[in-house]
């Protein structure tokens, strides 16, 4: 009856949840139980809700007081539903990382037999494990202390890392999130692995032509780049890693080489670089001199784009956007100790302040700083 109200489900699924986090081991039998038999899809994943929830609780709990045995054994069991269970080609995206999320519960619950299997499916040749796992671990990062915290730092986390160079773009962009996660959560984790962490990640931000395809819609073709939310994901983690880790990075004048170049991206990753260029500018301004001359040619293009007479709204809001972004990022540059010194970034601010359209647009940002 539950499945007929969405709400409603939630809560079932909710509620059998927190009675399968409790020490004994019935309601959780029964999820296991009902999981192993069911072949009804809109029964699945209410059913791993439930099992979402109940691990979620008892991992981040107090200490069980169920016996060890039963305790492993229970989990034992999750472990093999849960991995049979990805290799469904037909889950939805949904539920795939609501399994994966229950994997990294299970291996907070109980680390010494789940953590193992993490690294065959780190290793796999399917994609679904790989990313399964990467998402896993997001699920075991917490910002207290852990038992599980030393074998994250010294085996697995290591090991997930070296993923932000897989051949696969998903599983690429799955690492990054995952990264991201611990770098702004428990940055102990991966601090000894940034040097190696870095390149594959400065990697992700370039655009990659194999991950644009052509599809054609009538008369007209349209470009697809599956390559531009990892790219976006990519220049996240670095905005978070500026602002987190920024003394521990190996080579912060790539870092900055790589925002700069960001700028003459697409639309939404133009506009996380801008952000980021102002952050740089705040914190290293002696590398952001050096690198003013290459940011004036893609800026001076972002600038120039206008809206046509036949703009609808949307289109005149997002280039509006832009350009204020741009001039933001712009104003911070210009308000580096030095930056007057550098005659071609001085003559292009001086052009953007004697301009008709971009000069009152200039003025505003300073004074306002929006």
């Amino acid at each position: 009856a539950c499945l007929a109200d969405e709400s409603c489900m939630e809560a079932a699924a909710g509620a059998l949840g927190g009675l399968a986090s409790g020490d004994t081991t019935s309601h959780m039998e029964y999820i296991i139980d009902a999981l192993s038999r069911s072949k009804e899809a809109n029964l699945r994943y209410p059913l791993f809700r439930a099992l979402d929830e109940g691990l979620k609780i008892k991992s981040r709990g107090r200490a069980s007081t169920m016996d060890d045995s039963a305790r492993q054994t229970m989990i034992d069991n999750i472990v093999d539903i849960l991995i049979k269970m990805n290799m469904d080609k037909e889950l939805s995206d949904e539920l795939k990382v609501i399994i994966a999320e229950c994997y990294g519960f299970a291996a907070s619950i109980c680390p010494q037999s789940v953590l193992p299997t993490f690294e065959s499916q780190l290793g796999s040749d399917d994609v679904q494990c790989r990313i399964m796992a990467l998402v896993a671990l997001k699920s075991c990062i917490v910002d207290s202390d852990q038992d599980i915290d030393e074998a994250l730092k010294r085996t697995w986390m290591p090991m997930a890392m070296e993923r932000l160079a897989d051949k696969d773009v998903s599983v690429r962009r799955s690492a990054t999130l995952l990264l991201s996660l611990v770098a702004h959560t428990k940055m102990l984790l991966v601090k000894d692995v940034l040097v190696d962490c870095l390149p594959p990640l400065l990697e992700q931000t370039k655009p990659d032509d194999t991950l644009i395809r052509t599809i054609d819609l009538g008369p007209f073709k349209h470009k697809i780049d599956d390559g531009l939310e990892q790219r976006k994901s990519a220049y996240d983690c670095i905005g978070i890693m500026i602002g987190k880790c920024w003394g521990d990075l190996p080579d912060q004048a790539k870092v900055v080489e790589r925002v700069a170049a960001g700028v003459g991206d697409e639309y939404e990753v133009k506009l996380k670089c801008h952000d980021l260029l102002a952050a740089l500018s705040e914190k290293e301004p002696t590398l952001m001199l050096a690198g003013l001359d290459g940011i004036i040619a893609p800026m001076t293009k972002t600038l120039s784009k206008r809206s046509t007479p036949n703009s609808v709204r949307q289109e005149i809001d997002r280039n509006e956007d832009m350009l204020r972004s741009a001039l933001r990022a712009i104003h911070a540059m210009d308000s580096i100790e030095g930056s007057d010194n550098v005659a071609s970034f001085k003559n292009f601010t001086n052009a953007i302040c004697a301009d008709q359209f971009l000069g009152p647009r200039f003025a505003s940002v300073k004074k306002t700083g929006r």
